[in-house]
């Protein structure tokens, strides 16, 4: 399950005074916010939840999962299988309009990334759930494109780069049966497709781009490594711990910071490699999803799929009501 990368959130402007007020206090914003997450609630079922902060109860937006939130905050683009085909959908996430069907067509369609400035989505496709080639479309589901060429593996994970210039992905290698052979290669394009590059070869990737285009997160088999995408060199993200086993991550806004889920607790690290900080101090069970706020000041992360929030320096552990069995985490923007 790949996870949801972080976004800020409030409220409403209805609690505009309100919001000041706090401000003033020296309150964060995040405090008003709204968490969408997704639950898994059994097999292959996943629900996709809207939890207020200060509200109590859980608004249901989908059924779905690989939740992403529109840069402007208001769209939410998603995988779910409908007929016995998995395709990407987008949802309002105020709740005021049905949800749309992107992609109708005898492919499965999935892990849907909006590019930086909203107006196109990358993904995988693949006929029979093979997803092996990456993808662009308009938001609305036209101009289908595809991007990559070569057909003796499997192109997936498409992420942008923050500048929208660029496309990284994973490319898997199969053997002559097209069985998976543990291999992969990071992999990095242009929009059109073109200057196809190797950053780097591991045995498992999972990518997340941090706020500059120069430096991606590269999950090799649990070690996670930076990954500079203009220089093609690569460091453990921590310097002292290179063989740490880690979860999930999620860059903080600022690109100053990335936090991650290690065994049962959340952890801390600059990006430059330094300061590592364990922020909770959980005696059992297993993090996983972790997403910061936009403002940098709480993280989001789950533990043994119960929701909670924290400080970025670690205090104020909070417990946020929500349905159990949350895999992925998403902050919504104030409007």
């Amino acid at each position: 399950m790949k996870t949801c990368r972080i976004y800020l959130a409030g409220v409403c402007l209805a609690a505009l005074f309100t919001i000041n007020c706090e401000n003033e206090l020296g309150l964060s914003k995040a405090k008003e916010a709204q968490i969408v997450v997704t639950v898994h609630t059994g097999l292959s079922s996943f629900e996709i939840y809207s939890i207020g902060r200060e509200s109590a109860g859980a608004r249901k937006i989908a059924s779905g999962f690989e939740i992403r939130l529109s840069p402007d905050g208001k769209t939410l683009l998603y995988s779910a299988v409908k007929d016995g085909q998995l395709d990407l959908f987008t949802a309002s996430i105020f709740g005021d309009a049905q949800p749309r069907n992107l992609t109708q067509n005898q492919f499965s369609d999935s892990d849907g990334q909006w590019s930086p400035d909203g107006t196109t989505i990358a993904f995988q496709s693949g006929p029979d759930g093979s997803m092996n080639h990456v993808w662009i479309m308009n938001r609305d589901g036209s101009g289908r494109r595809r991007l990559t060429t070569d057909t003796t593996g499997f192109n997936h994970t498409p992420r942008w780069a923050p500048d929208g210039a660029r496309i990284a992905y994973d490319y898997s290698y199969l053997d002559d049966a097209r069985l998976y052979t543990g291999q992969d290669e990071l992999r990095i394009m242009q929009l059109d497709g073109s200057e196809k590059t190797t950053l780097v070869t591991a045995k498992f990737v999972l990518l997340a781009w941090g706020p500059s285009a120069a430096a991606l997160s590269l999950q090799n088999d649990g070690r996670v490594s930076l990954v500079n995408a203009d220089l093609r060199t690569t460091r453990p993200l921590v310097q002292n711990e290179p063989d740490l086993a880690v979860n999930e991550i999620a860059w903080s806004p600022d690109g100053v910071k990335i936090a991650f889920t290690h065994s049962a607790d959340l952890f801390c690290v600059g990006s430059d490699g330094s300061g590592l900080r364990q922020l909770t101090h959980f005696t059992s069970g297993s993090a996983s999803a972790v997403a910061w706020s936009s403002d940098g000041e709480e993280i989001a992360f789950a533990q043994e799929g119960a929701l909670y929030v924290v400080l970025s320096e670690g205090s104020g552990l909070e417990h946020i009501a929500a349905p159990a069995g949350v895999r992925e985490i998403c902050w919504v923007p104030a409007p």
